[in-house]
C-alpha cells in the first residue's frame, strides 16, 4: 500500500511511463495502467537502492531518469529537448514535451 508518491517520483514515474503529467486517470485503457503500476514499482524500487529520501539519489539515479535533469530548461535525458515545468494537481511538475505529449 501506497499512501501517495511526492513531487520527485511521480515526475519520474510519469517520465518513465511517458504520460503527460496532465494525463486524467479515467483516460488510460487497461494497458496504459498495467504500464503505469509497473513503471512506478520499478522506478520506486531503483530509488530505494539508489537512497531514497537523500540528497545522494540525485546523483546516484541512473543516467537515463529524468530525476538527474529536474531543471526548467535542462536537457530531457531520452531526446535532449528542454525540460519544463507546469502546475498539474496543485504541483509544480517538470517533464519533457517531447516525450510526455499530451
Amino acid at each position: 500500500l501506497i499512501a501517495g508518491i511526492g513531487n520527485v517520483y511521480s515526475d519520474e514515474i510519469l517520465f518513465q511511463a511517458r504520460l503527460h503529467p496532465q494525463t486524467q486517470v479515467e483516460d488510460l485503457d487497461d494497458t496504459q495502467v498495467g504500464n503505469l503500476y509497473r513503471v512506478m514499482r520499478r522506478v520506486l524500487q531503483t530509488a530505494i537502492k539508489k537512497g531514497a529520501g537523500s540528497e545522494q539519489l540525485f546523483e546516484r539515479a541512473p543516467a537515463s531518469y529524468l530525476l538527474r535533469h529536474r531543471e526548467s530548461g535542462a536537457k530531457c535525458p531520452r531526446c535532449g529537448g528542454k525540460v519544463k515545468t507546469m502546475k498539474a494537481g496543485g504541483r509544480t511538475a517538470y517533464y519533457c514535451p517531447k516525450c510526455q505529449k499530451r
